[in-house]
């Protein structure tokens, strides 16, 4: 970074609870006075660093000795439709001790989280999967209870 480079730093209060077990002021649901942020940008990468509750000026060394935020992950590929249904067959003809085991895995795959909440086929998808699972252990509980009558 050379020395001509400017550098933003921008400042940010905000008031949340400490969640320390014997902290009075959580305990009796009071607020704490408003935490101070600094935070800038260096080398594309965000970098956060707490101040506490006196406002002070942040100098560029400190950001460049804390580590910089995480960056933020991206979300895979939505699965086609057909590999949709293709992974429902797996539920053809399953045994009992298995149907936990395959219904772990297609929740694993499609769960809504890996793909973002608002995608309206993903939680289409889980509402298939959840009914088949539903139908898987109904019509099993049906044919055991059916044997043993």
């Amino acid at each position: 970074m050379s020395a001509e480079t400017t550098i933003n730093i921008t400042y940010s209060q905000t008031p949340r609870p400490c969640k320390k077990q014997r902290c009075e002021l959580c305990q009796t649901k009071q607020e704490h006075p408003p935490y101070w942020f600094a935070s800038t940008i260096i080398d594309g990468r965000e970098h956060h660093l707490y101040l506490g509750t006196e406002f002070r000026p942040v100098l560029l060394d400190e950001f460049l000795k804390a580590k910089p935020a995480p960056a933020k992950a991206t979300l895979p590929a939505l699965p086609t439709s057909k590999e949709f249904h293709q992974d429902l067959k797996k539920f053809k003809n399953i045994r009992l001790k298995d149907i936990k085991v395959q219904y772990r895995e297609l929740i694993k795959k499609y769960h809504p989280d890996q793909y973002g909440d608002n995608d309206e086929q993903i939680q289409e998808w889980m509402k298939i999967i959840n009914i088949v699972r539903e139908n898987h252990l109904n019509r099993q509980e049906r044919w055991i209870q059916g044997s043993h009558s």
